[in-house]
């Protein structure tokens, strides 16, 4: 269970634009509280500078000076009486010292949006974390056990730890905010984490549909931890960003350059050598992530609806045959072919379906090797889409 409630003399952090969210999001329930006119007078509006400049251009320090505790009127709410501080670096714009608001937050288990409000301790550490691993657990609130149809208390919520694979950081707000670090989270789910004692081996779930985050809401996962024991020289890529089973499959570790974009990419190669080693090393990278599975054969021919509205379906194993057959002369009409087949799968299915997120990880493999590729072997991708 992961520790949500403040204490006075704790140094926080919160995030304007999640805290516009939430505000937003519980105004009704806000505004039956009857709370007194101080007390909403002093919390930041749209017109604060706290809102419209914070501190490093994310977040907004402070301590806590006064903790009121307001869960008898709505589960795991609280008013922090806060003082601002520049408790983010020397440079930062924030609050003066001495500046005393008021703050609302919900406790983690019972909010239904991002949460605004973190310890400056847990907010420097996400930042450092997600720099050395993509793989991250996340605690998610869940509806109490109880008979079929027997309403639960809210009281009764309790948490679930899922973990899983950040596979895209996405810029949160650039027009009100260009200058903030904030990036949201789009996050590929493996399973429920029951004993991460035991939790080696892990499977795609479509059991988790909530695929975004804020960065400070992640935490370390223990269930990575015990895989990079185990496999210690998979753990030492950096590439290819696939799912861990899959990878053991691969052997990677006895021959790891077969999937590189780097500076060895070039060595030695003509042109045209080089745009086919591209396409074969770029290839084993899209055939190995956890959206391998949905791409890889054709939609049956029995989904109708499917080939009525897409006019080129194309899938990875066609894609690889005409890849083995040279039918690419070109990295660009490669990618081009790969390109296609995730727009076919995110024009079809639903925003929020697995397979929408599937075709977003894809896309996000595809995109991360344009840009490796530019890096390395810029004539490649001169003239790609993205």
């Amino acid at each position: 269970m992961v520790r949500t409630k403040f204490a006075v003399g704790d140094r926080i952090v919160w995030c304007p634009q999640a805290f516009s969210v939430f505000r937003e999001a519980y105004a009704p329930d806000l505004e039956r509280l009857h709370l007194r006119d101080d007390v909403l007078d002093s919390m930041p509006d749209a017109s604060s500078e706290l809102i419209k400049s914070p501190a490093d251009g994310t977040m907004n320090a402070a301590i806590v000076v006064e903790v009121q505790d307001l869960s008898a009127d709505l589960p795991g709410l609280e008013l922090l009486k806060l003082q601002g501080v520049n408790a983010l670096g020397d440079e930062a714009d924030g609050a003066e010292v001495g500046d005393a608001y008021t703050m609302p937050r919900i406790e983690t288990l019972y909010c239904d949006t991002d949460q605004h409000c973190v310890s400056l301790k847990q907010y420097v550490e996400s930042a450092r974390r997600l720099v050395d691993s993509t793989h991250v657990s996340v605690f998610f609130a869940a509806p109490p056990e109880g008979e079929e149809g027997e309403e639960q208390a809210p009281s009764a919520a309790c948490e679930v730890e899922w973990e899983g694979r950040v596979f895209q950081m996405r810029v949160a707000d650039p027009d009100d905010y260009p200058d903030s670090t904030y990036k949201a989270c789009n996050c590929i789910w493996y399973q429920e984490v029951a004993d991460p004692k035991n939790t080696i081996y892990v499977v795609d779930s479509d059991e988790q549909t909530d695929n975004e985050v804020s960065p400070w809401d992640t935490h370390a996962s223990t269930s990575h931890k015990l895989w990079c024991q185990k496999f210690p020289k998979l753990a030492k890529l950096k590439y290819p960003r696939v799912e861990r089973r899959t990878l053991v499959g691969l052997r990677a570790e006895e021959d790891p350059e077969s999937m590189a974009l780097d500076e060895a990419l070039t060595e030695g190669r003509s042109e045209e050598a080089l745009e086919q080693e591209a396409i074969t090393r770029v290839l084993k990278r899209l055939c190995s992530n956890e959206a391998t599975s949905l791409f890889l054969a054709p939609v049956p021919k029995s989904e109708t609806a499917y080939y009525e509205e897409i006019d080129h379906p194309i899938c990875l194993s066609e894609i690889a045959m005409k890849a083995k057959a040279l039918e690419y002369d070109k990295y660009a009409l490669f990618h081009e072919d790969v390109l296609t087949m995730v727009n076919n799968a995110m024009q079809f299915n639903e925003t929020h379906t697995a397979e929408y997120v599937l075709s977003l990880v894809m896309h996000a493999e595809l995109e991360e090797a344009r840009k490796l590729l530019g890096v390395h072997a810029p004539s490649l991708v001169e003239s790609l889409s993205v």
